[in-house]
């Protein structure tokens, strides 16, 4: 956003020079009087042009003189600007998107949403700011995206681009087997829809400190979301655990959800929706020592307002240093007023010395 700025706000102390001139005028007009016995002989009288404009000639100088010092105030416009950005922090987030996050214990705006819906607007709010939850968003920090269920995706690489970083997180959703064209599951992709409802902890956490590695931020962090335990993948969490100590990556691990029964979306072989109970386990022993063991912290969020607080915590705990706007160039726009003074205080000069003289 551009700037406006006076270059010489002390020339507006000139303007008390003008005090006694508007005194000088107001007390004329009302010395400048003259007698009759009686107006009657006046009221028919029409009164002329000069008449009219006489009151207001006076007043051109002391606005002429006005813009005049607006001028040597000299006004400027900022016409190109820079952010001053310091080094920012490099953040993965490592998003759990498997079956089990379509349980609809969390609430929006006081409508039960799924567990994904409610961490997908949480992290739409901690990275572009949000005044009445009160996260500030990461305007200097590079973000990452990584979904995973059964296996890890890379959704999003690291990105300064916020906007596109945002429109990549809404098409993240739960599951889909693949459809032909009459809405029916193709029988040969039901099979990777059912993988896909696992959670690949240990691979999506080697994944997000593999994507880190191309950054070149000094400190890099992953906020990895889960309402699970490790069920599918290669590794397993203590493996990909060591490789993120060896890279010096700090974990952040958020546990949604709790242990219990909960309905649950399936779509069967026929391509049917349904909810089913099922017996969810949040691996809180797991993700606990992950975060202990990369110099992060492990935080447990259970409702919308309780994962709203983790990442508020985590906003805090990283910190960016702060920014601030600096430009390059600035436009002068002093003319204009200079002009304008000028062609006022000449408009009261020649109508004195020329229609108005002998009047005034």
């Amino acid at each position: 956003m551009n700037a406006f700025r006076f270059e010489n706000p002390l020339a507006f102390l000139s303007l008390l020079l003008l005090l006694p001139l508007i005194a000088r005028l107001v007390t004329r007009r009302q010395r400048e009087a003259v007698t009759f016995s009686s107006l009657a002989l006046l009221e028919d009288v029409p009164a002329s042009w000069r008449e009219r404009i006489r009151p207001i000639v006076p007043w051109l100088r002391i606005v002429g003189l006005t813009c005049v010092v607006v001028a040597l105030a000299r006004p400027q416009q900022g016409l190109s600007g820079f952010r001053v950005r310091t080094e920012g922090i490099a953040i993965q987030m490592c998003l759990d998107r498997s079956v089990s996050m379509s349980a609809e214990d969390f609430t929006l705006d006081g409508q039960p949403v799924s567990r994904l819906a409610a961490v997908k607007e949480v992290i739409r709010q901690f990275a572009g700011g949000d005044k009445t939850t009160g996260l500030e968003g990461r305007p200097d920090d590079q973000l990452g995206l990584i979904a995973f269920g059964g296996y890890a995706e890379v959704r999003c690489p690291q990105t300064l681009d916020h906007d596109v970083f945002l429109e990549i997180l809404d098409d993240v959703n739960l599951p889909e087997p693949a459809r032909n064209a009459d809405g029916s599951v193709i029988q040969e992709a039901y099979d990777l829809y059912s993988r896909e409802g696992g959670t690949a902890i240990g691979d999506a956490l080697a994944t997000s400190v593999e994507q880190l590695q191309i950054s070149k931020a000094k400190s890099k962090v992953i906020v990895l979301l889960s309402d699970g335990e490790n069920r599918s993948g290669v590794l397993s969490p203590a493996q990909a655990t060591e490789i993120a100590k060896q890279y010096g990556v700090r974990v952040y691990c958020v546990g949604v959800g709790t242990t219990g029964r909960h309905f649950v979306r399936i779509i069967d072989i026929f391509g049917n929706v349904q909810y089913q109970p099922m017996t969810l386990k949040l691996d809180e022993e797991t993700l606990t020592r992950i975060a202990e063991e990369t110099d992060g912290k492990y935080f447990h969020a259970d409702n919308t307002a309780a994962l709203l607080d983790v990442y508020r915590e985590i906003d805090e705990l990283e910190k960016t240093s702060t920014e601030g706007t600096k430009y390059l160039e600035y436009r002068e726009l002093c003319q204009p007023w200079l002009l304008a003074g000028l062609l006022l205080i000449t408009l009261e000069i020649v109508l004195q010395a020329t229609f108005l003289r002998g009047v005034l």
